[in-house]
């Protein structure tokens, strides 16, 4: 991975190059001031000592400098969405992943050929912003014994449009003995 400085803007560049103008005068100026020592020859003991030379006021001059630095200029990279502003993929709208089943027992008794049968209300919810043709979503409700066993089932499929965010209903009978279920279970097929 390569890593790049963030390109400086026209300000920044002025201000750098200012502070550098600056430690550049300073740097001079303190030249200027500094004299080398002059050594005198070695002190003979017991002669006195000449009085040290008053120095002489240095005229300051004012000088300039001009520094320069070359600054390339920053490289435009075409960069790609940010991910955040890119929608995600949507799945496509199923009724396995759609809709949610449910069954439960009506109140209306019900016979079929063979005796007494369960009438179930099977509602499904679609979740989705797509409708289903409820001719085309088959489903298949049993009945569950008390050991956890199916004991009886039947399919159906519902009768008009699934709407977007609503519910649908439709009625199935399923022949069982009813003192042996326990519940119900539907599922899509």
């Amino acid at each position: 991975m390569e890593f790049r400085k963030p390109p400086m803007d026209r300000t920044r560049r002025r201000k750098l190059l200012l502070v550098a103008t600056a430690i550049a005068l300073a740097a001079c100026r303190i030249g200027e001031r500094a004299q080398p020592e002059e050594s005198a020859g070695p002190a003979q003991a017991g002669a006195p000592a000449d009085p040290a030379p008053t120095p002489e006021p240095v005229a300051l001059e004012e000088r300039s400098a001009t520094i320069e630095v070359a600054i390339r200029e920053p490289e435009v990279e075409p960069t790609a969405e940010p991910a955040f502003l890119t929608e995600p993929p949507r799945p496509t709208d199923n009724p396995e992943r759609c809709l949610t089943l449910e069954a439960s027992p009506s109140s209306v008794s019900a016979y079929g050929v063979s005796g007494p049968a369960a009438q179930l209300i099977v509602r499904a919810r679609n979740a989705c912003s797509t409708g289903f043709p409820g001719p085309r979503v088959y489903f298949r409700a049993v009945a569950i014994s008390m050991e956890g066993t199916e004991l009886a089932s039947a399919t159906g499929r519902f009768s008009g449009e699934i709407r977007p965010f609503s519910t649908a209903e439709t009625l199935v009978a399923i022949e069982t003995d009813l003192t042996r279920v326990r519940s119900w279970r539907v599922e899509l097929r």
